[in-house]
Formats: C-alpha cells, structure tokens, sequence
C-alpha cells in the first residue's frame, strides 16, 4: 500500500496476517527512512525502529510504551 498525504510518500509492508512490517518515509525527507516492526507470538508489538520498550500484562493489555505507563481498570478499561 502507497499514500501520498501531505507531500509525504509513505509505503506499507504487511505480514501475512496483515501486521504492519515497515513504513517507507520517501519524501519531503532530505533521504527516505525506514521504520521496521517486530511483534510477539500473540500479535503484540514488542519493537519498533524507534522504541523496544514496549510491555503487555497477561491480559495482553500495553503497560509501557518508552517511557509512558498505562494502567486499566478491574474491567479492562484504560485508565491513565
């Protein structure tokens, strides 16, 4: 998949079971970019080109993405 937004050039990759491989940042970049993805065997993201830091607790809930914290309540909801 290719979008071209607001003078940006971005392309998708997919795995087989459509989760996002890479995004190809083309242009206005001085020199394009290449952000990659990594997931779990439940399908969680576990690192990106940016972060590795991502957590899930058992419920497969995100607990922390960098340096961010997300806490839920007794009913799955998110809270913070």
């Amino acid at each position: 998949m290719t979008e071209n937004k607001a003078e940006k050039h971005l392309k998708y990759t997919y795995d087989n079971i459509y989760e996002i491989n890479e995004v190809y940042r083309l242009s206005p970049e001085p020199t394009a970019t290449l952000e990659t993805f990594s997931y779990d065997g439940v399908g969680n993201r576990t690192t990106d080109s940016d972060y590795s830091n991502y957590a899930y607790n058992t419920n497969n809930q995100l607990t922390s993405y960098d340096s961010i914290t997300f806490n839920y309540d007794k009913n799955g909801n998110l809270t913070k």
